[in-house]
């Protein structure tokens, strides 16, 4: 049962044969999003070169250039911070690219990432383009 607020919300619940209480499984969220622990919270590819550009995407409000190789996703739903797992590949333009990612679990609204290569010392490069997803566990 969804809580006081949650209008126009869609929940899906099992229950297991000892007719046990129902377990909340997946929410349909009045803005489509559908919210449970295997669905991605955000995702998007953006283009590294020049000024970094959301390619295509969901959740994501914006794109920030950090430093050369270094991006940060904007959500524009909160992630659950601690429970937030960030995923990214890369064009295959290079085979040495080392791929970061970072989720700051005191603050829900974004996720960093960046890549290096190991040709140049491993300092940070500005790849052809990068995707990522996140997937979390939010309300």
């Amino acid at each position: 049962k969804r809580s006081e607020g949650d209008e126009g919300e869609l929940s899906f619940q099992t229950r297991d044969a000892s007719d046990s209480a129902p377990v909340e499984r997946l929410i349909i969220k009045k803005d489509g999003r559908g919210v449970s622990q295997f669905t991605a919270h955000a995702w998007g590819k953006i283009s590294c070169q020049g000024t970094p550009g959301l390619l295509t995407g969901h959740n994501v409000s914006s794109i920030t250039d950090q430093a050369t190789g270094r991006y940060r996703c904007n959500y524009t739903t909160n992630s659950g911070g601690a429970n937030t797992v960030v995923i990214s590949g890369q064009n295959n333009n290079y085979y040495d690219e080392i791929y970061h990612l970072d989720v700051d679990e005191s603050n829900s609204s974004k996720a960093a990432f960046g890549c290096t290569r190991v040709s140049t010392g491993a300092s940070w490069f500005d790849t052809y383009k990068m995707s990522f997803v996140t997937f979390a566990l939010t309300s």
